[in-house]
């Protein structure tokens, strides 16, 4: 009798020991995974706002000053065949 449960307590406790094997890792993966989603999740959000920033800079930029003007004032840039003339204050 002692010997039938001291079986089925090795067979219990092999099996318990097995599923620990494949179960740890992957929780461990899983808790890794979770952390780096949310960290992705965070740098989205800043991206989006980012990106919301940049929208309403363009659309003031194309509301006060065409794009030529822009690059030419604040670049520097010519047109082609174009002569340029600095006057210095």
């Amino acid at each position: 009798m002692a010997l039938k449960f001291l079986n089925l307590s090795l067979k219990i406790l092999l099996i318990f020991i097995i599923f620990l094997i494949f179960y740890i890792p992957n929780y461990f993966r899983l808790i890794s995974l979770k952390r780096a989603n949310l960290q992705l999740k965070g740098e989205m959000d800043n991206l989006k706002k980012d990106i919301k920033l940049l929208e309403e800079k363009k659309k003031k930029l194309n509301k006060d000053i065409s794009y030529e003007e822009f690059v030419r004032e604040n670049l520097g840039f010519i047109r082609e065949n174009e002569i340029v003339i600095d006057i210095e204050e």
